[in-house]
């Protein structure tokens, strides 16, 4: 977003993507790790299964926040896409499906926290089955994190590519998909590596929260994007320096008849073999090329009204 995009509504929009990171990042941290994970005790399936017994309401309220993350997270692509199509549609438009894929899959996934839950409160339960929903549903959520990985470098491009976007959360959101990316890659066809590339995490922790700040400061634009100007108008007043204020004058000065205060001018036939040339045209600056000339004095000739001789 430019300095000018930043009106009150996308500022209000992106805060509100804001405010569902936050809830995205803390209902994740406090269902996963503050809850599910001191229940699994690997290597050990009956006391797991006690351990999910004795905790089965916060186990059932941890699901319940991941319901409410999913929901967040489809809510945030959606606004997302909002803000960050006018730097690039179809790249904001790809973005926002990988996420919702990956909302998809989180959302399905909650199936076997469900099926572990039930089967622990049950009498005669198995506990190799419930262990192996619980293994289930941590191995699916790695799976969807192969789409959210693809949907942050999608991002990270957007910044990196825009001129209005800083270029620093493009290199960290990239940074961060990637991690994704190669950890769930390590997760699926090297366990063995997983803990070695645990630190590696830190990469994506502290992207998101640097993207999630980003957000509720309102989207602010790169130091110094106010000074820039379009290159193409740049490039089009390098090319051409045309004076266009005498072309309204002769445009709105001119009746509908085809004659105006400009009309007799060339009220007497130019020599055979030249061509008139419109009198409203002032002299290009220093620099045009002959080409340029040439094209501003036939589109000002086009545009002025027709002499009386030519209407002969």
């Amino acid at each position: 977003m430019t300095a000018t995009d930043r009106t009150p509504s996308t500022t209000r929009l992106a805060r509100l993507a804001g405010l569902l990171y936050v809830a995205i990042i803390a209902l994740g941290i406090g269902g996963d790790a503050l809850v599910r994970g001191p229940i699994h005790v690997p290597g050990d399936a009956s006391q797991t299964v006690a351990n999910l017994a004795a905790a089965e309401l916060p186990f059932r309220l941890s699901i319940l926040g991941d319901v409410l993350m999913a929901l967040s997270d489809v809510g945030l692509a959606a606004l997302l896409f909002i803000l960050l199509r006018p730097l690039s549609p179809r790249l904001a438009l790809a973005a926002m499906v990988f996420r919702l894929v990956q909302a998809a899959i989180l959302g399905l996934n909650l199936s076997s926290l469900q099926g572990a839950v039930t089967l622990a409160s049950a009498p005669g339960a198995n506990d190799a089955l419930i262990v192996h929903l619980l293994e289930s549903h941590a191995a699916g959520y790695d799976l969807g994190l192969f789409f959210f990985g693809v949907s942050c470098v999608l991002l990270g491009v957007i910044f990196l590519r825009a001129r209005r976007a800083p270029s620093w959360l493009g290199a960290m959101l990239s940074a961060a998909g990637v991690v994704y990316l190669v950890g769930s890659a390590i997760h699926v066809a090297a366990p063995g590596l997983q803990e070695p590339f645990a630190p590696a995490y830190l990469v994506p922790v502290v992207a998101e929260v640097a993207f999630c700040a980003w957000l509720l400061a309102g989207g602010r634009p790169a130091r110094g994007e106010r000074a820039r100007a379009p290159r193409g108008g740049q490039r089009a007043q390098r090319r051409l320096r045309l004076q266009p204020p005498e072309l309204s004058v002769a445009l709105e000065d001119r009746p509908r008849g085809g004659r105006g205060p400009h009309s007799e001018v060339l009220a007497t036939p130019p020599p055979r073999g030249r061509v008139a040339l419109a009198p409203t045209a002032r002299p290009l600056e220093r620099g045009s090329g002959p080409s340029c000339r040439l094209i501003a004095n036939v589109l000002v000739a086009y545009l002025t009204p027709r002499p009386a001789w030519a209407r002969r």
